[in-house]
């Protein structure tokens, strides 16, 4: 089993995840293709930066609470930290 069937066999078994929730959790998966992590290279061991591979990010349009554009990762946090829903978790 992939880290991926790993992941959403977790969700769906231990956090109730219905079907429409998990298709919205996989089509925000796709915003974040490309973007990888590597250790700081000053910092401690819990210190990294992120960084976007435009090569391998999915520049297509994404839609997410109506909105249908040409979302980036950060784009994606900045919209989901921006909602009263997301205090609650």
């Amino acid at each position: 089993m992939s880290d991926a069937e790993c992941a959403v066999a977790y969700l769906l078994d231990y956090h109730n995840i219905d079907n429409s929730a998990l298709d919205e959790l996989i089509a925000r998966s796709f915003d974040f293709i490309g973007w990888k992590s590597r250790k700081a290279r000053r910092g401690g061991p819990y210190d990294f930066e992120f960084f976007l591979n435009e090569a391998e990010h999915d520049n297509g349009q994404k839609e997410i609470y109506g909105q249908a554009v040409n979302f980036s990762g950060e784009d994606v946090i900045t919209l989901i930290c921006a909602r009263r829903e997301t205090a609650r978790y």
